[in-house]
């Protein structure tokens, strides 16, 4: 998949997936120019040295000024900036909803008036149905989708689950246990998830940056799902698994289409298109009430496709 072009800035890039971009854009010498910014100092530090081409800026979304002054020149906004550790989001909903609402609604207002392209926003399978946390990631989404009509900015926004080895991710957690001799730890043995690696993700990104994709549509790839105690075992079979209780916030399953959306949905090989209800001419093919959960996925993931996926991660 071809890369990034032009100039494009990250917001919260100094995350697991600005990082990546950034790697890869290095390794497959993207012809473009790339801005990280972001509010973590000591993540930034190390960007600035392993990647010193890379602009880096400190700074917040939850600033419009600042986001007004460093926008204007870029062609492309990568918008993942955002409070997304389930637990700590539901303990201090006020940050939650600083970052992850007013600040989308700051990105996409400064976005316009630096006549940017395109903005993709990070979207979570969370805002699916959503309860205190999801609820910041859906009206994120809203607020994109709103922002199609303020002038000709396009915004499209991708919707996942969990990405294997991201900062946040079980995986590690699991890879320390293993390290300490210690048990795998899981909150609950039902529980299922949705699997893309980090290279998946980027192409995700990749696909809504470069496409001709319909402004204020949502992309959400078709992954695979997996039960983390069958990701604890395919790790270390021989491991004891020890349940510990499902935290605040948290689900047994993920959603990345739910019903009412099913009727203006689009399905592709990959991937599904989820337009705004107001565009419902495009008429859905899916079946009555689908739903796109890791209960009922497009495929279970197998061992094998489990370690082809942890080494693009």
């Amino acid at each position: 998949m071809e890369g990034l072009t032009g100039k494009v800035l990250i917001t919260g890039g100094s995350g697991s997936l600005g990082t990546a971009i950034v790697k890869r854009a290095r390794d497959e010498k993207w012809d473009c120019k790339i801005t990280v910014m972001a509010r973590n100092e000591s993540k930034m530090n190390l960007i600035r040295s392993q990647f010193p081409e890379v602009t880096c800026i400190i700074g917040d979304v939850r600033d419009l000024n600042w986001l007004t002054t460093v926008f204007p020149g870029h062609e492309t906004i990568i918008h993942a900036a955002a409070i997304k550790i389930v637990p700590v989001a539901e303990a201090s909903p006020r940050e939650a909803v600083q970052t992850n609402v007013i600040g989308s609604l700051n990105v996409a207002q400064a976005a316009i008036e630096a006549k940017v392209k395109k903005v993709i926003g990070i979207s979570s399978d969370k805002a699916c149905g959503p309860t205190q946390y999801g609820l910041t990631k859906r009206l994120m989404e809203g607020i994109f989708r709103e922002a199609t009509t303020w002038g000709d900015t396009e915004f499209v926004c991708c919707r996942y689950g969990n990405v294997l080895k991201s900062a946040n991710s079980i995986v590690p957690l699991f890879e320390r246990q293993i390290a300490e001799d210690k048990p795998f730890t899981i909150t609950h043995l039902a529980m299922t998830r949705f699997w893309l690696s980090m290279k998946q993700a980027i192409d995700l990104v990749l696909f809504a940056a470069s496409s001709a994709l319909y402004s204020g549509e949502i992309i959400v790839p078709k992954a695979p799902a997996m039960k983390l105690v069958n990701l604890a075992k395919a790790l270390d079979p021989n491991r004891e698994v020890v349940e510990i209780g499902i935290r605040a916030g948290e689900r047994l399953q993920e959603t990345l289409i739910v019903r009412e959306e099913a009727m203006h949905t689009l399905e592709y090989p990959n991937s599904y298109a989820v337009y705004p209800p107001t565009k419902n001419y495009q008429h859905s093919h899916l079946p009555f009430q689908f739903e796109y959960t890791s209960e009922n996925p497009h495929h279970w993931l197998s061992v094998e496709e489990l370690k082809e996926l942890l080494k693009d991660s």
